[in-house]
């Protein structure tokens, strides 16, 4: 059996050369290329065209999300496993909704990273379990081109958007028919799904949503 070809991009150069290591200790797994940047990810994988490229999500110059959306047109049957050190439920949607194939925390032990690598490779979708317990539960998947359902309701984004512009709880109940527990369901629905603390986050977060 031919080992996985990998490329891996992060802009820790001691964390691409620690996961090099790892993973060239298993015969499973060639790592054909480190990169720091976005481009220099586009441009190691159109070279050496491996099966799999673990793409950090924020990187200088050009970001993983930029990175992965290109890879994926011009070399779709590269699988793309997303990394990163914070778990964003946005972040993590969007960047699935970009082309990436899984994703897997920097802080994932030696045997989930393999983990991860392999099931990608065949072509199952990887989400590292803590980020499915919290924000994955009901993500919908296609192999080749996996989609993101709306984070909200539509009854919910009203409410997020009135939230936003700063109406009261008697506005948003009247204008939208809701009894005051029902407001306060959506209300905590919407900030578990956005993966806030607080109302006032919205107006941070809701703009990365259009």
């Amino acid at each position: 059996m031919k080992p996985i070809k990998i490329v891996i991009a992060d802009d820790h150069k001691f964390l691409r050369s620690a996961w090099k290591i790892i993973l060239e200790n298993d015969q499973l797994f060639e790592v054909t290329g480190l990169a720091g940047t976005g481009e220099e990810a586009v441009t190691l994988v159109l070279q050496t065209m491996p099966d799999i490229i673990l793409m950090d999500m924020l990187m200088p110059v050009m970001d993983g999300f930029k990175a992965t959306r290109i890879i994926h047109s011009l070399a779709p049957n590269v699988r793309i496993l997303g990394v990163s050190a914070e778990v964003n439920p946005v972040q993590v949607r969007q960047f699935l909704d970009s082309g990436a194939h899984g994703y897997v925390s920097k802080y994932a032990r030696a045997t989930e990273l393999k983990e991860a690598l392999l099931a990608t490779i065949e072509g199952k979708r990887w989400i590292c379990p803590h980020v499915t317990e919290r924000f994955m539960n009901e993500l919908p998947y296609e192999d080749n081109h996996p989609r993101v359902r709306p984070l909200l309701t539509r009854k919910e984004a009203a409410i997020a958007q009135m939230m936003q512009q700063g109406a009261d709880r008697r506005t948003i109940t009247r204008l939208l028919d809701l009894s005051d527990h029902s407001l306060e369901v959506h209300r905590t629905n919407i900030i578990r799904k956005l993966g806030i603390r607080k109302d006032s986050m919205l107006a941070t977060v809701l703009p990365q949503l259009n």
